[in-house]
């Protein structure tokens, strides 16, 4: 028998039965199989507006940044299909503005710090500036949360993002 033609049970792929995932007695069971698998351009999904927010923040961040074309090619197409929705959704939006602003000014924080964090890293410099900056880092990032879960309070979210440290 040709490995390459057939599983390790020894059937056919086109015999062989649909896998079915069950981590959890209250989720559907999902079933997939090789003749269901096709392309999937994107995912609608649930989602909160600050996380949405703070997704377009970094794909900001991201193509003023990064160097790579083809990279920028991609954070750009993704970052132009999401401001169209923020459009939508969003428009002639005063108080969110400011707090979409501050939350730029954060990433672009964070941004900075995970940085120097590599930078240390690569130095292999784990001394008082690494702690000090990986310090900074969660509590910065604890300032990010907050000024999602504003915009979420903001906008009425039912989706209510949870932090557990």
């Amino acid at each position: 028998m040709d490995n390459a033609m057939h599983p390790p049970n020894g059937r056919s792929p086109q015999t062989t039965p649909p896998t079915t995932f069950m981590n959890d007695e209250r989720r559907p069971k999902l079933t997939f199989s090789a003749a269901a698998r096709r392309p999937v351009r994107s995912v609608p999904m649930p989602v909160s507006p600050g996380e949405f927010i703070d997704k377009i923040s970094i794909l900001s961040l991201k193509r003023d940044r990064i160097t790579s074309a083809e990279q920028r090619g991609h954070v750009e197409r993704e970052l132009e299909l999401l401001e169209q929705i923020h459009c939508q959704l969003f428009e002639n939006r005063d108080d969110l503005e400011v707090l979409s602003s501050e939350l730029d000014e954060i990433n672009a924080i964070l941004w900075g710090l995970e940085e120097k964090l590599r930078r240390f890293e690569s130095d292999g410099d784990f001394g008082a500036d690494f702690v000090e900056t990986a310090r900074r880092v969660y509590l910065t990032n604890d300032r990010r949360a907050d000024l999602k879960r504003q915009i979420n309070e903001l906008l009425h979210s039912v989706i209510i993002e949870v932090k557990s440290f």
